[in-house]
């Protein structure tokens, strides 16, 4: 009978070192990530976007006044435009600003001329205002 030959070693090769260092660890399923920095995506058409309550526009000012919201912003547009032709600086005139100026002056000229008020916007002396008007 012969002898058992020693049997040779049953544990698999050992991978090489670059088997090792193949991808870095995965962090799990896309969902659990979490949501990255950026604008925010649009909802569906039709919707306007969602705005915090810090950023809801101020309600238009008093029934009495004669200027609308809309003529207060196309008065606004054309005075930062005239003062941008001007080569004045516009960085500290805001909607807010001059629409609240426009009503407290149209209403004190309506109560001491008891005529209704519109404002248009000129050029004196290379300086660009805002002049009254009564109707």
């Amino acid at each position: 009978m012969r002898a058992p030959q020693p049997s040779q070693n049953l544990a698999p090769p050992a991978p090489p070192a670059a088997q090792h260092a193949q991808r870095p660890a995965q962090p799990g399923p896309p969902s659990a990530l979490p949501p990255r920095p950026g604008p925010p995506r649009p909802g569906p058409p039709g919707l306007a976007p969602h705005r915090p309550p810090s950023v809801v526009p101020p309600r238009p000012g008093p029934a009495s006044s004669d200027l609308s919201e809309k003529r207060l912003r196309q008065i606004y547009v054309e005075y930062v435009d005239a003062k941008r032709r001007q080569n004045e600086s516009t960085a500290a005139i805001t909607y807010q600003s001059v629409a609240k100026s426009l009503r407290e002056s149209g209403e004190r000229l309506r109560e001491k001329h008891g005529k209704a008020v519109d404002f248009e916007v000129a050029v004196k002396d290379g300086k660009t205002v805002l002049r009254p008007v009564l109707k």
